[in-house]
């Protein structure tokens, strides 16, 4: 038995649900990319950081140039550009908790999914990936140690089974690692 509904006021309210339903969909899958932005942004100009942001075509030159399997050419073709945060000096715990709190937020707030986990004498490195409907879009590698540390982020448009290609090429490679894979 199929309900019909003919009151044009719920016809319009569900209208209205669908816009807002996209509107915020659009609205939540850049504002994770504009807190990464500002995010690099802001500690661009942090003394205690280094910082380096590689573009497209500089990208590309190891597809022309490069000695590269398949699967590599494959990856750096579909990377857009890569943003480097890397400690300058010493990183003292109270300023690499305030950067790991921000991160968070946008790791939380961006629908960030964890990938890969490595904690090894000190040095603990988290990889997370955002997807953006069935592309991945960013990469963001964390690596944290006790007085260094360096974030990267890889931007692009990576499919699914690229990074579980990655992630069981990890895995067999990574054997006598202490290493989570999500």
């Amino acid at each position: 038995m199929k309900l019909q509904n003919n009151n044009p006021i719920i016809e319009m309210s569900m209208k209205k649900l669908m816009i807002f339903v996209a509107a915020f969909t659009i609205m939540a899958s850049t504002v994770h990319s504009q807190n990464l932005k500002e995010f690099f942004n802001n500690y661009n100009k942090d003394s205690r950081f280094e910082s380096v942001t590689v573009g497209r075509f500089l990208l590309t030159l190891p597809l022309i140039f490069g000695n590269l399997d398949k699967s590599d050419r494959e990856f750096i073709a579909c990377i857009h550009r890569v943003n480097v945060l890397s400690s300058a000096s010493v990183v003292e715990p109270a300023f690499s908790a305030i950067v790991l709190t921000d991160l968070n937020k946008i790791i939380r707030n961006g629908n960030f999914e964890s990938l890969v986990e490595v904690n090894d004498k000190g040095e603990k490195v988290n990889v997370y990936y955002h997807i953006n409907r069935t592309i991945i879009s960013d990469l963001l590698v964390v690596v944290n140690e006790k007085d260094e540390m360096n974030i990267v982020l890889i931007n692009g448009k990576l499919t699914k089974n690229m990074i579980d290609k990655y992630q069981n090429e990890l895995a067999n490679n990574s054997s006598n690692l202490p290493i989570s894979l999500h």
